[in-house]
């Protein structure tokens, strides 16, 4: 999955900006192979609340979700108009939060196909509790 977050930096150890439209960098990651883009976000040069540039960054790049901290109702919209999924409240480290967003799309076993999983953060795993399955999803 091809995703946005809006960053404090240009590499994935660096920290979730909480300004979706006045964040610094987009990291462009692909959460399978871990690689990723820096996109310096023009917006931040604005004086007006103008969040095109981010839009347009996120847009232009066919992400499939976004990770940010906060964003105007007006920004939420446009990406939920473009089926685009949008993930606000979150901070911290993006390797991390990465790793986090992997673990809770899995959404049934993928050896039973039942929906009875437990989800370890510490150990960055899922427990099936019919099969006994156990997946890591660190990268």
């Amino acid at each position: 999955m091809k995703i946005a977050v809006s960053a404090t930096g240009e590499k994935l150890d660096a920290y979730i900006d909480r300004r979706f439209e006045k964040c610094n960098y987009f990291l462009i990651v692909d959460t399978e192979t871990m690689n990723f883009n820096s996109v310096f976000n023009n917006g931040t040069m604005r004086k007006d609340e103008s969040g095109s540039s981010a839009l347009d960054i996120v847009l232009g790049n066919n992400v499939e979700a976004v990770i940010t901290g906060d964003m105007t109702q007006g920004a939420y919209k446009i990406l939920s108009d473009a089926k685009i999924k949008t993930i606000t409240g979150l901070k911290g480290n993006i390797r991390t939060t990465i790793e986090e967003f992997k673990l809770n799309e899995i959404k049934q076993c993928p050896s039973c196909s039942s929906k009875d999983l437990i989800r370890d953060y510490a150990k960055m795993e899922i427990l099936c509790e019919n099969c006994g399955l156990k997946k890591s999803v660190k990268i």
